[in-house]
């Protein structure tokens, strides 16, 4: 491989790089949306119901496991079914 140009790094970051002082803490900042995959069957009106049992107590949206989130659902969340579906 040629190497068609040399950069310096003083062109880009002049001095000797250090530590610093430590910067300020930024704002926190909105959650993002998620993927969940759920094994709930969803278009079935017995399925949709414990689906929505267990997302509106924050919990993973799986049928054997009982997991709390530390975080809340969002508008954007997607939802994969087991058929392919997503919602």
């Amino acid at each position: 491989m040629k190497v068609s140009q040399r950069l310096h790094n003083d062109t880009y970051a002049p001095g000797i790089p250090t530590y610093g002082i430590p910067g300020k803490t930024g704002d926190k900042g909105e959650p993002g949306t998620s993927m969940f995959f759920t094994d709930y069957n969803i278009s079935t009106s017995g399925g949709f119901k414990n689906f929505a049992g267990k997302i509106t107590s924050r919990k993973l949206p799986m049928n054997l496991i009982e997991v709390v989130l530390d975080r809340n659902y969002v508008n954007g969340d997607l939802f994969v079914t087991r058929q392919g579906f997503v919602y």
